[in-house]
Parts: structure tokens; sequence; C-alpha cells
């Protein structure tokens, strides 16, 4: 399964790939360099799991919802990382929840105080396929890869800051 990672100013892509080969992961990891808001990105197609994390601007957040979404295949899972109380990504997906048929997976109306519940600041939504399906229907194995999926960028958001030399920083 391909894994897509758009970023618009990368700071060390190759050091990142050799952390990946060195872990004897990431061989189905395409770096993209890119804007998410412009620009066509016609090596990504379609997807079964949407991790946003990226502009934390109202503007941004719901920009990447309303370009990405429509390309994530039925059933597909999307996954929202700094989705707190009172942010302006909350006040994004809330608004394009709002208009767009999702099912609620893991809620967006996240506590200011994200950092005590178990699931961080993440939001969680499953694309239906043409009508809102029973949380029970979604494909086990989709929702196997999702998990691994994340699990692979939780540690790459753990390790990375700290082996970039950036400050180091927890996940939630």
């Amino acid at each position: 399964m391909p894994i897509w990672s758009v970023d618009l100013k990368p700071r060390d892509d190759a050091r990142l790939e050799a952390l990946l080969a060195g872990e004897g992961v990431g061989r189905n990891v395409t770096l993209v360099v890119g804007d998410s808001q412009r620009g066509d990105l016609p090596e990504i197609g379609s997807f079964d799991l949407l991790f946003v994390d990226g502009d934390h601007s109202y503007e941004g957040c719901l920009g990447d919802l309303e370009r990405f979404v429509p390309r994530l295949a039925p059933h597909g899972q999307i996954v929202l990382h700094d989705c707190r109380a009172e942010s302006d990504v909350q006040r994004a997906v809330l608004d394009f929840a709002r208009d767009t048929p999702l099912e609620v997976v893991r809620s967006p109306h996240v506590p200011r105080r994200h950092w005590l519940t178990p699931y961080g600041s993440m939001a969680h939504f499953v694309k239906p396929a043409h009508r809102l399906p029973a949380l029970s229907s979604v494909r086990p194995r989709l929702v196997a890869a999702a998990v691994g999926v994340l699990s692979l960028l939780f540690f790459l958001a753990a390790i990375l800051p700290e082996e970039l030399g950036d400050k180091p920083y927890t996940v939630f």
C-alpha cells in the first residue's frame, strides 16, 4: 500500500529516508515536495487513509480536507491531529464535517486539556461509500492498516524532531 507524505519545505528527506531504511520500513513511502494547497500533485492517486497534520490555520486545514477527501476511497479513514477545543483545526473540521457525510469514529470535540485523554488531540472519521455504513462494516484489514500507518507516523513524530536537531516534544 503506497504512502505519500507531502511537505512544503522538507528539512532533510535524505536523512528521513535513511532512518526509515534503518528501521526496515518505508519502502512504500514517497516523499512529495509540494504544497498541499496548490499544484496538481498527480503522483497522488486514490488512497485509504488521510492523515492531516499540516497547515494549522482554518483555511489550510479546510483546504486539505476539501482537496483530499474526494480522493479518499470509500470506507477510507480520515485522521486529524491537533483538533483540540477552540483551535482553527477544530473549527475547520467541524465545518467540513457538518457539510460532508462522514461517520465519526473519534469525536472532533476534543477538550482543551487533550493530553489527559487516551487519544490526545486526534479526531477520526470514516468516509462512507454512498450512505453511512455501520462502524462494524468497516473492513478489519483497512482498520489494521490505518492503525499500522498511524503507529509509523507517531513513531516518526516522536523521533524525528530530536533526530533532526529540533527540540524534542511528545506526540500528544
